[in-house]
């Protein structure tokens, strides 16, 4: 066995918080198929176009680092901060599809798993989790919302 990995820490992170990468397939699979797609819908409101390729590229991305960011907290007890993040950034995704969808009185593509899976697993993830999280509580939505404002800020004003 690895002495650098700890299995009484994977037994501390419950294993639920693998819905974080999951739910996220099913998030991406909306945004780039449902409707006309994320990057057609955003590329109206955006000031640079969001091409296919670059959306493939940002969620690619996005789902391989919540899958580390889940495995690293599954193994090191000290980095459920990292879970923190993701709730925090799911439950803002998915208010942010529904406000992206009132402002502009249209589908935003992502706006029915934002609401339905995402608003709902953010807010049990913050709660279940903050007695894991110890001090990393706080920094990890500081984290979480840093994240999805750069994301945010990068998708609209790249031009």
């Amino acid at each position: 066995m690895n002495p650098a990995v700890n299995p009484a820490s994977a037994a501390t992170v419950p294993a639920w918080v693998w819905l974080f990468p999951f739910t996220a397939v099913a998030h991406i699979a909306e945004e780039y198929w449902a409707g006309q797609g994320f990057p057609a819908w955003i590329s109206q409101y955006a000031e640079t176009p969001l091409t296919e390729n670059l959306f493939l590229i940002l969620t690619a991305a996005g789902l391989f680092g919540m899958t580390v960011c889940v495995l690293i907290a599954r193994l090191e007890p000290g980095a459920t901060g990292l879970l923190i993040a993701l709730a925090t950034i799911q439950l803002v995704n998915g208010i942010a599809h529904l406000g992206a969808s009132l402002w502009t009185a249209s589908y935003s593509p992502g706006v029915f798993t934002g609401l339905l899976l995402w608003v709902p697993l953010g807010m049990f993830g913050l709660t279940r989790l903050r007695s894991l999280a110890g001090s990393g509580y706080l920094p990890g939505i500081i984290g979480g919302l840093l994240f999805h404002a750069a994301l945010s800020a990068t998708i609209l004003f790249r031009g």
